[in-house]
């Protein structure tokens, strides 16, 4: 039986890189692997994974690297774990899932006309991180491009495997389960939704916005993860009021995706979201941008559309065509639950085993 240790600092499903921890953790034991977590906050129930908690405090940013890798080198010893898998934030891993990327992020967003800075010393540990690790699993194509061409990392370091997603958890609902969401989010019966999940700004909402206020129909949109008050100013403007509605982020992401028509992520940069998955996992159409690892599993005009980032017309022409067509939402929601199928936890959690067996075969 492998033993296997992942770090996570902090447990909270509702958070990406800890939500892949708890859904690949459990994965892992469902194929027969002992699995430990170290972390200093769980907020979920795990029953599949021998939780190692430590101090809270040593999980700040700046001193988490040093303290979690030390504690990893010593649970390794004593509980004869053989491979320690870390999240991007501490050094010497065996293997490392590269969620974000800050160098990266900051170099193409750049290129499309942004401004974003990080400290010097967030990137240089950074790429200590990413050097210091065995072996790299990068979320997507476009993310392991990013470690080639940004850090200067060999690919045969690298693997590609794509996010998973719980296809039990999020599937397509019943009419009486969408009625029943939507009364529950306050949403209308007879209007078209468009959902959005945040953090906004690199997630492209304002192209969302200003691509809704070209529409004729009255299309509406529903966005989690977003703050009213920061974009209060401009739904005004573009007359947007009665028309969005934002939400925070809470736990019961399902209930969110059932009460949607269309899901819209018009990313500036993201290596593999996994609220696409989990939209197209629950049956909706998608839209995203071309500047999102997901649109490799996205097939133009079939499960989704990529949409070139920036052509705020053609979003609204995108929108527009799948809110006026009922059969063609389905037809492609369809599809894209189809598509999903294929990225369960379990069938990700056996390519990142592939990849430990490989490692310790070396």
């Amino acid at each position: 039986m492998m033993r296997v240790l992942l770090i996570a600092r902090r447990l909270v499903k509702t958070l990406s890189a800890p939500h892949y921890a708890i859904m690949l953790s459990k994965s892992l034991a469902n194929l027969g692997c002992e699995v430990f977590i170290l972390t200093s906050e769980s907020q979920a129930l795990i029953e599949w994974a021998r939780v190692l908690d430590i101090c809270k405090f040593f999980a700040k940013r700046r001193i988490a690297p040093i303290f979690y890798t030390f504690s990893a080198k010593y649970f390794k010893v004593k509980y004869g774990i053989q491979i320690v898998h870390g999240h991007g934030y501490t050094f010497m891993d065996d293997v490392t899932t590269v969620h974000f990327m800050r160098k990266a992020f900051a170099k193409c967003v750049t290129e499309l006309g942004y401004s974003i800075s990080f400290r010097k010393s967030e990137i240089f540990f950074e790429e200590l991180i990413l050097k210091s690790s065995k072996h790299l699993i990068a979320p997507s194509n476009m993310g392991k491009e990013c470690l080639v061409r940004f850090y200067g990392i060999n690919q045969e370091k690298i693997s590609v495997i794509y996010n998973g997603v719980d296809i039990d958890r999020f599937k397509p609902p019943s009419s009486k389960e969408k009625m029943e969401a939507r009364e529950r989010l306050g949403l209308e019966d007879d209007i078209i939704y468009v959902g959005f999940v945040g953090p906004p700004k690199w997630k492209g909402f304002e192209y969302l916005l200003h691509a809704m206020a070209k529409l004729k129909n009255d299309v509406r949109v529903i966005a989690v993860n977003t703050k009213d008050k920061e974009y209060r100013k401009l739904i005004q403007e573009l007359g947007l009021k009665q028309r969005v509605k934002c939400l925070p982020l809470f736990g019961n992401m399902p209930l969110f995706y059932k009460a949607i028509d269309i899901f819209v992520l018009p990313s500036i940069f993201d290596t593999f979201p996994l609220s696409t998955l989990e939209a197209m996992a629950s049956g909706l159409p998608v839209i995203i941008s071309n500047n999102t690892g997901s649109s490799e599993i996205v097939k133009d005009g079939r499960n989704g559309f990529i949409w070139k980032i920036g052509d705020l017309d053609k979003l609204a022409e995108l929108i527009e065509y799948l809110a006026q067509n009922d059969k063609l939402r389905k037809d492609m929601g369809f599809n894209a639950r189809r598509t999903a199928m294929n990225f369960s936890w379990n069938n990700i959690a056996e390519k990142v085993l592939d990849v430990y067996e490989w490692l310790l075969k070396r």
